[in-house]
């Protein structure tokens, strides 16, 4: 089943019934968060919450199934045409089975992401854990997709700020600038170690971090219905 298509029929299906995700889910007795992930195509709903989804969705399971209300044509039968109606309810199951391969294209938008957008699509999170080994620090940190996206690709550029304080209790800094970390979707997570280039004669104590970073390049399309 294409997952896309049924989160389109199941979000159609839910405005025609005037519900929002939380109540259709409330219903479900499920979050309105897996409600939202039906619907992107990022999963499917348990096989057990088949019949009462099209219950609120007031289709019948073949309609959530087969994504359509069917086709039912009337077949007149005659003697002897037993070849006849075989081939008419062949024909009738064909065109159901077009019907659900033939995507309506038009009714659907591709969207480029860009530098500028990137955050729509995106999530950054650079400071998941910070250690410290010495005067060293490593910072671990993940991507994640906000939704499915198509061919994705994101660069940033991260910069580190490591405070200290020396003998006199002043605080001091030392900044990591352009350390670049690219998008793998096999390996969302990441890690990086910095060292300070000399050491530091006058450290007392660690005081603190901030990491902070730029996307210097993003890339991908996400398939989105048209409002």
């Amino acid at each position: 089943m294409d997952k896309y298509k049924f989160g389109e029929f199941i979000y159609n299906n839910r405005k025609k019934q005037g519900l929002t995700q939380e109540e259709l889910g409330r219903r479900l007795k499920v979050t309105n968060k897996a409600v939202s992930k039906w619907e992107t195509g990022e999963t499917l709903p348990d096989i057990l919450l088949l019949e009462p989804l099209a219950k609120e969705l007031h289709v019948t399971i073949d309609e959530l199934l087969t994504l359509q209300k069917p086709e039912v044509e009337k077949v007149i039968v005659k003697p002897k045409a037993f070849p006849y109606i075989i081939m008419g309810v062949a024909l009738l199951v064909l065109s159901i089975v077009v019907s659900i391969l033939s995507f309506k294209i038009s009714d659907m938008k591709h969207e480029t992401i860009t530098v500028e957008n990137a955050t729509e699509y995106y999530q950054i999170n650079c400071c998941d854990k910070v250690s410290l080994n010495g005067y060293d620090i490593t910072i671990e940190g993940h991507f994640e997709e906000i939704v499915d996206v198509i061919n994705p690709s994101l660069t940033i550029e991260i910069n580190i700020q490591y405070f200290y304080l020396n003998n006199s209790d002043k605080v001091c800094e030392i900044l990591y600038f352009g350390r670049t970390q690219t998008y793998d979707p096999n390996n969302p997570t990441f890690e990086i170690t910095v060292s300070p280039k000399n050491s530091i004669s006058d450290y007392k104590a660690f005081y603190g971090t901030k990491v902070t970073y730029t996307i210097i390049d993003a890339k991908g399309e996400v398939i989105n219905e048209k409002k």
